[in-house]
């Protein structure tokens, strides 16, 4: 028996109520374990290969899975759910769409895993469809669902849509849900609606960080500075962690200001809350502190960094060019040219503007050829750079030609 379970183990466990009725076939015995398997009609041969496939799928081998599934000799609906699941994670949505299509019963995880699927590709207009089609169905949606269709939505979501899904929120009974309220908050701020945001926000009286951490960076995206920073502080007195986001925006808004004392303030909370390696928040703070000249602060701080990004190196090419440090900006371009990181991020509308200032054609020549090999010469601002550059070097060739003809004559 013990070898028998550490193979197979739901055969273990199903063997024992077979064996059990044919040694007391004679007598009429009260099993109400079994009596409930039959009565919700679980089946565990399926719910074996379930395992199995949600192994697979988990494991991100999803032509296994695949295979696995068309060889099941019957299937049931969290089969079909996870097969399903399996191409969203991929992000084969034809498949995914095509298979969700074929089934004959669906229930609120088959709606939810494929709006999740459009939510998460980009797709609000489809996702949001395809919710109404599953109201349409009779298949009630829970929270799960709300707050996965919700996080899809974007700026070209429309008011009259969200406010349809707000009403189904309130009369479905999910606007006490913090996890709904928090997505319903976030998608009016996406869609510019600060004001009905602001108005959910204050009547709602149970509240976490993500509440605030919704809120604070609606108000930043659209440049409400002071209510952001004055949600900001009204959250640390009600004890409340800011996110990496919430750091990262609240840099951002001391970027545009003079406030350098407020930003040491939030450099130090970064500190105290172990957010500050975060590379959200250490890169804003790198921008914070390159673009109020504290460049070589920026440096230590760059340098002491576990990990880089692009954007990382990016701040720190530009913040010395910025305070006319020149070689240095270029011998970090060097460095991040050794990187893998993406070479359409490389900063070269940067580095023209140094070759121009530098009167470095060479170097102008090099990052050129490497922004027409990774595209990135079709940029507006880094085709502006090359023109200036390429203006600033004939202007200065015809100025000395002049001079030089001044001084032949």
């Amino acid at each position: 028996m013990g070898n028998l379970r550490a193979k197979n183990p739901w055969g273990a466990v199903w063997m024992f109520p077979q064996r059990f009725y044919s040694v007391f076939s004679e007598h009429i015995v009260d099993v109400p374990v079994d009596a409930r398997i039959v009565k919700t009609g679980f089946d565990p041969d399926i719910s074996r290969f379930n395992f199995q496939l949600k192994d697979l799928v988990r494991a991100n081998q999803i032509a296994k899975a695949r295979q696995l599934f068309d060889e099941m000799p019957c299937r049931n609906t969290c089969s079909v759910n996870m097969m399903v699941s399996g191409y969203v994670k991929s992000r084969n949505l034809s498949l995914a769409r095509e298979l969700f299509d074929s089934m004959l019963s669906r229930n609120e995880v088959s709606w939810t895993t494929m709006i999740g699927g459009y939510s998460q590709n980009n797709q609000p207009e489809e996702a949001f469809n395809l919710y109404t089609k599953m109201c349409r169905s009779g298949v009630k949606p829970d929270h799960i669902t709300f707050a996965t269709l919700l996080s899809g939505f974007d700026d070209t979501t429309t008011l009259k849509q969200l406010l349809q899904i707000h009403a189904h929120i309130i009369r479905f009974g999910f606007s006490a849900s913090l996890i709904v309220f928090n997505s319903l908050v976030d998608s009016y701020c996406k869609i510019c609606c600060l004001d009905i945001a602001s108005q959910l926000f204050s009547e709602t009286p149970t509240k976490d960080s993500v509440s605030f951490n919704v809120m604070i960076t609606g108000y930043t995206k659209y440049g409400f500075r002071e209510e952001a920073l004055k949600l900001f502080m009204q959250m640390q007195n009600m004890g409340f962690q800011p996110s990496d986001f919430t750091f990262a925006a609240v840099l951002g808004l001391s970027v545009g200001s003079d406030d350098v004392i407020f930003g040491q303030q939030i450099h130090g909370l970064a500190i105290k809350t172990s957010y500050v390696w975060d590379i959200f928040v250490a890169n804003a703070l790198l921008d914070f502190y390159s673009k109020h000249d504290y460049i070589d602060f920026a440096k230590n701080l760059f340098d002491e960094m576990p990990e880089l990004d692009g954007v990382s190196y990016n701040i720190i090419i530009t913040g010395y060019a910025w305070n006319g440090q020149y070689e240095k900006s270029f011998d970090l371009f060097r460095r991040l040219q050794c990187t893998s990181f993406d070479r359409n991020n490389f900063p070269f509308a940067t580095m023209l503007s140094v070759a121009a200032t530098e009167l470095n054609l060479a170097m102008g020549r090099q990052i050129h050829a490497q922004a027409v090999v990774t595209a990135a010469y079709s940029e507006v601002q880094v085709g502006n750079a090359l023109v200036d550059m390429v203006s600033q070097l004939l202007i200065t060739i015809t100025i000395f030609s002049d001079t030089k003809s001044d001084t032949d004559a």
